[in-house]
């Protein structure tokens, strides 16, 4: 990104917004072939509702949880700050 001229970094933010992401792209075809596949296979009596593309797609999987164990993460820093500074847990009854 520093290397980067200013012009180059306007060129792929245009870029960016006309082309998308190619990986995110081939991740929706699979999503949707998958989907196709699942729900013309699927027992109608076992699970009454189709599948969703949406079912299918890995990478927002993924980015849900890298976000859950960030969050985690940040969850038990602030504890350890709060253990280290003598704050005590309320007690949930």
């Amino acid at each position: 990104m520093r290397s980067m001229s200013s012009v180059d970094y306007h060129w792929w933010l245009a870029f960016e917004e006309v082309e998308p992401d190619p990986i995110r792209h081939l991740d929706r075809m699979f999503a949707q072939l998958s989907c196709l596949v699942a729900n013309a296979n699927r027992d109608r009596k076992r699970r009454p509702s189709p599948y969703k593309e949406e079912d299918f797609l890995v990478l927002d999987r993924i980015r849900a949880k890298t976000y859950q164990e960030e969050e985690a993460a940040e969850l038990t820093l602030v504890q350890r700050i709060k253990n280290f500074f003598g704050a005590r847990r309320k007690r949930i009854e």
